[in-house]
């Protein structure tokens, strides 16, 4: 699978490459702008609860990047959180990772409490 995909990649136009920074360009625009307007987003970061250790998880693997992709695409600080049906993954503003990571740790520290 590596190989084909470095195959496609070598395959790539010079002129797609840049179409393509374009897009993402226009794109972590269109995240700035969201996380500008409402701060922090809350979304799906898995769609299973657990992977199985010696298992294939190549279907697994894409329906995981499926939720996580946008943000690493955006570069956004991403913390994620398990939960008992799936992960959660809660992101912020490009240079908001240490605020990011304090209300992390205070929601972790009130599970914590709650748990006890």
């Amino acid at each position: 699978m590596i190989r084909e995909r470095l195959e496609w990649g070598a395959r790539i136009t010079d002129a797609e490459i840049a179409t393509l920074r374009v897009r993402h360009a226009e794109f972590r625009a269109r995240m700035d702008a969201l996380l500008a307007e409402h701060e922090l987003l809350l979304l799906p970061a898995t769609p299973v609860t657990r992977f199985m250790a010696g298992a294939d998880q190549s279907q697994t693997r894409a329906r995981v990047l499926r939720y996580t992709t946008p943000f690493s695409l955006a570069g956004v600080p991403v913390v994620t959180f398990p939960c008992a049906a799936a992960g959660m993954q809660l992101a912020a503003a490009r240079g908001e990772d240490e605020a990011l990571l304090n209300l992390a740790a205070r929601l972790g520290a009130q599970r914590k409490a709650a748990h006890a």
